[in-house]
């Protein structure tokens, strides 16, 4: 995919603990950003600044 990626993930969630987010959608796509926010699964619940933060940030690239 020549798209780029943008994954986000909670650092108290399962999904960070359990995969290497960054390489898996490297495996897919050239290009891919991640970042892990202070929050467990339910990212725009419970941080909804960071996630606007980085969201604007990779829209604007």
């Amino acid at each position: 995919m020549d798209a780029p990626v943008l994954a986000i993930w909670g650092a108290q969630g399962v999904v960070g603990q359990t995969y290497d987010v960054v390489q898996t959608w490297r495996e897919k796509a050239h290009s891919v950003r991640g970042v892990e926010l202070p929050c467990g699964h339910a990212i725009p619940e419970e941080s909804p600044d960071a996630l606007f933060a980085e969201l604007i940030a990779f829209l604007k690239e």
